[in-house]
């Protein structure tokens, strides 16, 4: 007699393995925070995940992960088998397509909203700059795997998270320095517009010139501010823009920004920790792509009639 209960026991538990539940294609499952066992297989049998709710608390039990459910939107497009699902809702393999997005070194947070938006239907360009408003620098130019049906609040947390994650080694020495956190951002970002393509070695002599003018209170005279004060791309600074009134205007201030002005890459960043003093307070890049320096106003005059016109 036990032999025999034990037998179909057997069998209640396995049928499910050998019969998945009838899925259709792009079908998402939301289990809300908390949900318990009950809900998820309630919520999944509504979708035709599975072909049982009482089947799956069952096979829940026997494998000792009941308390195990993980909330989250689960994605399903081909029927799976139900210790497959199990295992999925109790690992957070929620599954979700995503696609791929590169968001490049110099960039700001105006430019990542426009691209965003366009390929992602829940991201709108005006929610992103106002959500990401205090994090312009922060959200880290990398290629991400991103969910479709991300939130915007959910693709900032992605990219500030990797920003985080980035720099995590780099904290002692920002710790260390005579500048914060974001003031080395910020000195960041206008490295990362200045010498963007730049080799790092490079960099370091760029940071080496700003640094030095700051120290000296002369004006950091750095165009990329006006893409970000006219929040557009300005592949030409005329003299109409240095007029403009602005705390981000370098042309009439003297010291950083208030802010970064766009998202760095980390061999800025570390730039900006580690500048390089030539003695320099001036330099250009050349239309063969090489940076020139000058130490007074009439080198950098001569550098600009030797290596501009």
């Amino acid at each position: 007699m036990v032999a025999c209960i034990g037998v179909g026991f057997w069998y209640v538990y396995q049928l499910p393995y050998q019969q998945p539940g009838v899925v259709a294609l792009d079908t998402y499952v939301e289990i809300p925070t908390g949900a318990s066992a009950t809900r998820a297989g309630e919520l999944l049998e509504s979708a035709g995940i599975i072909r049982s709710a009482d089947v799956f608390l069952v096979a829940l039990k026997l494998s000792g992960k009941t308390g195990d459910i993980k909330s989250g939107e689960y994605y399903f497009n081909t029927p799976q088998k139900l210790e497959t699902i199990i295992g999925r809702v109790t690992s957070s393999a929620y599954g979700l397509p995503t696609k791929t997005v590169t968001l490049f070194e110099g960039e700001p947070n105006f430019e990542y909203a426009q691209r965003l938006a366009n390929q992602f239907e829940y991201v709108t360009e005006s929610e992103f700059m106002r959500l990401a408003k205090n994090q312009e620098g922060y959200l880290f130019p990398d290629t991400y795997n991103i969910p479709l049906r991300a939130s915007t609040q959910e693709v900032i947390d992605k990219l500030r998270a990797n920003f985080d994650r980035r720099t995590e080694s780099l904290q002692d020495q920002i710790n260390a320095s005579q500048y914060n956190r974001d003031q080395i951002v910020t000195m960041a970002s206008l490295i990362e517009t200045e010498a963007g393509n730049a080799s790092y070695e490079t960099k370091q002599k760029v940071a080496g010139v700003l640094w030095r003018r700051i120290e000296i209170g002369m004006p950091l005279q750095a165009d990329a501010v006006f893409s970000y004060i006219y929040q557009e791309h300005l592949p030409l600074v005329l003299f109409k823009h240095l007029e403009v009134d602005s705390p981000y205007n370098v042309y009439k201030n003297t010291g950083l920004p208030p802010g970064p002005i766009a998202n760095p890459g980390i061999d800025s960043i570390r730039a900006a920790l580690n500048p390089v003093d030539t003695g320099n307070l001036f330099y250009i890049t050349g239309k063969d792509g090489v940076f020139y320096y000058a130490k007074t106003f009439a080198g950098h005059n001569q550098n600009i009639r030797n290596y501009l016109r």
